[in-house]
């Protein structure tokens, strides 16, 4: 059985989207019936699964020194160390080991480190411009989503996202705050984050460049 999630709109018609990171949507009008949704999926399956191995084979990296990773949109090279670990001139220093998976954990110790360094204060700068305040500011390990609201006003962002541009991170951050006052993506949602970030459709198409990035360095093990 195929996992995916059900996103309902205004739109008139049922569609299925692939996402980069492999995730499924199926995006159908707002009164359509779970089983008609279930039986578009079955009739679909066999279309599904050849788009999610096409995904699964694009060429792959093993993320080591001498590789380059994203940081605030830009690529830097990973190198060893023997002394302090951490992002600092111009390049990612990690100590030296045998075991391919250090790597990857050295790297997100550092991107959760600067994310909660640079995150919060974006949406600080945001929030006041808005007129909007959230409750909590959380950096999170969440792997299909670049941020979230909660009912409560708590705003969530993956520590992936420092690996984008700054303007795209600022367009995430909006989007979020935007949810304090528009619990949906309703057209006065869009309008709202439009208001702030006239340029998001483009910050959105940054987004799934940089989530096929993230599969192709080998992160979504």
């Amino acid at each position: 059985m195929i996992n995916y999630e059900i996103k309902y709109s205004k739109r008139k018609t049922v569609a299925i989207y692939i996402n980069p990171d492999g995730n499924v949507e199926v995006r159908c009008p707002k009164r359509t019936r779970k089983s008609d949704i279930e039986g578009f999926v079955s009739q679909k399956q066999e279309w599904i699964e050849k788009k999610l191995s096409e995904l699964n084979n694009q060429s792959k990296i093993i993320l080591r020194a001498g590789e380059t990773s994203p940081y605030l949109g830009d690529g830097y090279p990973i190198l060893h160390t023997d002394g302090e670990e951490g992002f600092y001139n111009r390049a990612f220093y990690i100590r030296k080991s045998e075991d391919e998976q250090y790597v990857y954990d050295a790297l997100k110790r550092i991107y959760i480190q600067k994310s909660k360094e640079i995150i919060p204060l974006r949406v600080h700068k945001y929030g006041e411009i808005m007129g909007l305040c959230a409750s909590k500011v959380r950096i999170t390990s969440a792997k299909t989503r670049w941020g979230s609201c909660s009912a409560k006003n708590s705003l969530n962002f993956t520590w992936k996202l420092i690996m984008a541009d700054l303007d795209t991170i600022d367009y995430v951050v909006v989007h979020e705050l935007a949810h304090i006052k528009e619990k949906n993506h309703s057209e006065k949602f869009w309008n709202l984050v439009g208001l702030y970030k006239p340029d998001y459709k483009d910050s959105k198409n940054k987004l799934r460049d940089l989530a096929v990035r993230i599969r192709c360095d080998g992160w979504e093990k």
